[in-house]
């Protein structure tokens, strides 16, 4: 959360994606977090993540691979429940 600024926040509306295989051959996949915050309701922040080996590898705000039709996105509690 402290790479998209989120320091601080106390989280109104928190998902999480499904994890999609990016890169077959490179064996990265991806996910994406979404939410708001309760002190500014109206912007839906977004974080992307690459993973390879069970890391991170790359991270972004507002990563056009949070876009991809394939993710689902769920209800995610943890987030909303933690004071980062």
């Amino acid at each position: 959360m402290r790479a998209i600024d989120a320091k601080g926040a106390q989280f109104k509306m928190a998902e999480i994606s499904s994890v999609v295989l990016l890169n077959p051959e490179a064996k990265i996949y991806a996910f994406c977090v979404r939410f708001r915050e309760t002190r500014i309701q109206e912007v839906l922040q977004v974080g992307g993540y690459a993973l390879r080996d069970g890391k991170i590898v790359d991270s972004s705000s507002y990563d056009s691979r949070c876009n991809d039709k394939r993710l689902r996105w769920y209800d995610f509690p943890e987030l909303r429940s933690m004071r980062s």
